[in-house]
Formats: structure tokens, sequence, C-alpha cells
């Protein structure tokens, strides 16, 4: 089973967000706003090969507990209402005693055989979409964020190793080498054009990349 108290306190205990898990404090299903941001949690989870939210944690990674608990049936029914889409996920909830009494809990929501989209705008309050219509969402970084091309191309892959046809290695590599030249060559020409804009993700998975070089 992907939830249980010891799961909780070994994501908890981790002190830091992953794109495998978020720390949550609560989750809403009202208001409008919250639950925009909860759905686009559980999209960018349900793309990238499933996540934990993790709840009853603040922002500085302490455990404090959750106020309220949402029941598992109505917000299944909500997401299925907003996305069209039965989005699978377990939802738990814990009592822990931690200088007093608290309830904690695990949202896992696991990986889809499909790409997730909500087929609407879910806009904050000054109609700003934080949930945008037919839109990607990918988690990278430890964020939930608009998926970019390589986060494309894995979800392309992983689509494709669902179907009956298996790709053989030749085919693997030419994807593989089309994928890289068609890049290099876009960012020589946006970069001859003055276009090239080095942007935060490229710039950490540069770092990444030298990280694990040296």
């Amino acid at each position: 089973m992907y939830n249980s108290l010891d799961k909780f306190y070994e994501l908890a205990e981790k002190g830091t967000e992953n794109n495998k898990w978020d720390y949550k404090r609560d989750i809403h299903l009202n208001p409008n706003n919250s639950f925009a941001n909860l759905l686009k949690d559980i999209l960018a989870f349900a793309n990238s090969g499933g996540g934990w939210l993790v709840l009853g944690i603040d922002d500085n990674c302490n455990i404090q507990g959750v106020e309220n608990k949402i029941d598992p049936t109505s917000l299944g029914q909500k997401i299925l209402d907003i996305s069209g889409e039965q989005i699978m996920f377990d939802l738990n909830y814990y009592s822990i005693y931690k200088e007093s009494e608290k309830t904690v809990g695990l949202l896992y929501v696991y990986d889809s055989e499909k790409v997730l989209v909500s087929p609407v705008n879910l806009n904050n309050d000054r109609g700003k979409p934080i949930v945008s219509e037919n839109t990607i969402y990918y988690r990278r970084n430890a964020s939930s964020i608009k998926a970019n091309i390589d986060d494309l191309n894995s979800l392309v892959y992983k689509i494709s190793q669902l179907g009956k046809y298996e790709f053989k290695k030749e085919d693997i590599r030419l994807l593989e080498n089309k994928k890289s030249a068609y890049s290099l060559f876009k960012e020589e020409d946006e970069f001859y054009r003055g276009e090239f804009k080095f942007s935060v993700a490229k710039f950490a998975d540069k770092l990444n990349n030298i990280f694990n070089f040296y």
C-alpha cells in the first residue's frame, strides 16, 4: 500500500519537497482558488508517474496537523465534475501525538495511463488562470508547472510504452538522435536571432549535470 503512517513519517522526515511529494498544511474543496491549486498538483502527479501530497506540514516543514479532513468520495466527485476524468488516488488520515494530538494525512495520486488536462480554466479572484484549459501539468523542480518539451517527450514515451507496440533499440536510438539534433538546432537558431532565453529549468538541469559529473 502506498499510504501508511510509516510512509507519512518517512516523507515528513525528508525535510524538503521533491518531484514525488509535496507538503501541504491543508487541502480544500472550497473556495475555488484552493481547489484549483489542489487539482493542478493532482494533474501534475498523475502525468508524472504518481506522487504524494503530505498533509499537515507547514511551509517550514514542521508537522502542524490538518484543520479539516476531506471526504475522499467528495474529492473524487469534484475532480470528475471539473475534469471529466476519474483520477485514481488514495486519501488517508492518521491521528498522532506530537506535543498534542494532531491529524495528518497522505494523498497518493496514481500514475495515469493517459495524459490528463482540465477542459476548463480555473481562475483566481483576479480572473487569472490557476489551471489553464487543455494545458498539460507536470512535476519538475518540486513544483507543479506547465510541461516543457522534455516533459512532453517523456509523456509520449510513457504512453507509447502502454500500447501493444514494443520499441526496438534502433527505434529509441533514432528518436533520441532526432530529439537531440532538433533541440540543438532550435537553440542555435534562437541564439543567432537574439531570441534565446535561458530558462530556470534549463539552468537547474545544467547544474544537476555538473553535480552528477563531478
